[in-house]
């Protein structure tokens, strides 16, 4: 059944027709149900939103990589046509794909972590990563993950790094400021090596990221003064 999805789908692509093509892509690409995500009044529907479209992302991420597999072989007018079509095919995934991580996100941080919520939260940031991880190895998820935690995004944080960091005017000061930023951090990237392996197959790498952002924005600037 894929294989003769696979076939059809290709030969649309390989076609002329651009509203046909069009067609084939939208209704292959969970978009429609990302956005919906997003944009719903109620929690309920979106939660449902959130799960019909991770689900979707990885049949979308599978039949891709099997369209790609077959242009890139292929030769003539057609096969370039299948190639431009998937390479923006690919590009939509990718916004599906973040589009959904971002709403169980929020949903994520909107819940008690003990919830039934929390927990279908952190299953579909899951099924967005993986869907991405597989189909072309999920660093942007990946870098959009550690860009937006609360070290990097909340202003409180920020001036109290940035005051830390006026504040040194002698030795003590600076190892003083030193023991409290690191000791922060200890308890943030505890916190977040309980997560971590819940949402993407590749934490280690994720995490990995987040130390070096860490030591770089918040580390880096106390001790260079």
């Amino acid at each position: 059944c894929d294989a003769a999805q696979a076939i059809r789908i290709y030969d649309i692509l390989c076609g002329q027709d651009e509203d046909g093509a069009r067609r084939a892509m939208t209704g292959l690409i969970a978009c429609k149900g990302a956005s919906d995500a997003t944009c719903n009044g109620t929690r309920r529907r979106r939660m449902a939103n959130d799960e019909g479209t991770a689900r979707h992302l990885m049949n979308s991420a599978l039949m891709l990589r099997k369209l790609q597999a077959a242009a890139v072989v292929a030769t003539g007018e057609g096969a370039k046509r299948a190639r431009a079509r998937l390479e923006e095919g690919g590009k939509a995934l990718e916004h599906a794909g973040v589009v959904c991580f971002d709403s169980a996100t929020q949903r994520c941080q909107a819940s008690s972590p003990d919830s039934g919520e929390h927990a279908s939260a952190l299953m579909d940031m899951r099924a967005a990563a993986d869907a991405l991880l597989y189909y072309n190895g999920g660093a942007t998820m990946m870098q959009r993950y550690v860009s937006t935690r609360t070290p990097f995004m909340d202003a409180d944080v920020l001036n109290s790094d940035r005051k830390a960091v006026d504040n040194v005017v002698s030795h003590d000061d600076a190892v003083t400021a030193v023991q409290t930023l690191v000791e922060d951090m200890v308890r943030f990237v505890h916190q977040e090596s309980l997560e971590l392996p819940h949402i993407f197959g590749k934490h280690d790498t994720v995490m990995m990221m987040l130390l070096e952002r860490l030591c770089y924005e918040r580390l880096a600037p106390l001790l260079e003064g």
